[in-house]
């Protein structure tokens, strides 16, 4: 499974073309290396696609709002989630600039086809380098050392790519009645295994109790943003990336029927 990923039903595809800047009022840095895949949903593209387009590829949104981000009031279009216990807890939303253009997208993944899908099944598409991995208690040392309400989540960022996976490895024998998770150890069409490379590994060292990262861990979200430099996204993506709906959701898979 691609980053065409998501064969399942989410209508997820990907383009293959050349990079090209993104015009915005609020310039992002430019991208420190290339990417040859343009990310979209439902032909949705970050940094391009208007409010317009978003309505014409998914229909009017059954529920708007805004959200505050850096003092400022976020308009975002919310979509139902069309299966899977996630759905009870998770929705896709697309968030605008002040100008209407789509700045980002959180895409629900989890089990919404009834099984999980792994970290490893989107490596067709995407290089096995990427920016680094923020564990569960190094995402937001300053504000929370033990990161409480994060969960197991685990962030891949690929940021010349504008892609970060949520991710968890708590998918495990104890949601194996309720949902398909991802074998471990199997590498698809690879006899080799499969192993990560960051560039600026262990943000925040004085923090790491977790294991490394793996392929294997189950992918919970998609959060697609324009193409841009790895500081790009630790100043304007970073901490949008939501946290809190994780362990509700694994607390429902856990639970007895």
């Amino acid at each position: 499974m691609r980053l065409r990923t998501l064969s399942i039903p989410l209508a997820i595809s990907f383009l293959i073309v050349a990079c090209v800047p993104v015009e915005e009022k609020e310039a992002r840095p430019t991208p420190e290396r290339s990417c040859s895949t343009t990310l979209n949903w439902h032909g949705i593209i970050p940094g391009r696609s208007t409010q317009q387009d978003v309505i014409n590829a998914l229909g009017t949104p059954p529920k708007t709002g805004t959200e505050r981000f850096d003092q400022s009031d976020v308009t975002f279009y919310a979509y139902p989630v069309d299966g899977g216990v996630v759905a009870q807890f998770a929705k896709d939303r697309i968030f605008f600039g002040s100008d209407g253009i789509v700045d980002w997208l959180e895409v629900t993944i989890a089990d919404r086809d009834g099984e999980f899908h792994a970290v490893r099944d989107m490596l067709d598409d995407l290089s096995n380098t990427l920016d680094t991995v923020y564990w569960n208690n190094n995402y937001r040392p300053a504000s929370r050392q033990f990161d409480v309400i994060a969960g197991p989540d685990q962030v891949y960022v690929w940021s010349e790519c504008g892609l970060a996976l949520n991710a968890t490895g708590h998918c495990s024998s104890s949601e194996a009645d309720r949902v398909l998770c991802p074998q471990r150890g199997e590498q698809t069409g690879s006899v080799n295994p499969i192993s990560l490379v960051l560039r600026y590994p262990n943000p925040f060292p004085q923090f790491s109790r977790e294991p490394n990262p793996s392929v294997d861990n189950a992918v919970l979200m998609m959060f697609l943003f324009p193409p841009t430099s790895y500081e790009g996204f630790t100043k304007f993506y970073m901490q949008k990336i939501p946290f809190g709906l994780w362990y509700d959701f694994f607390q429902e898979i856990r639970s007895d029927n």
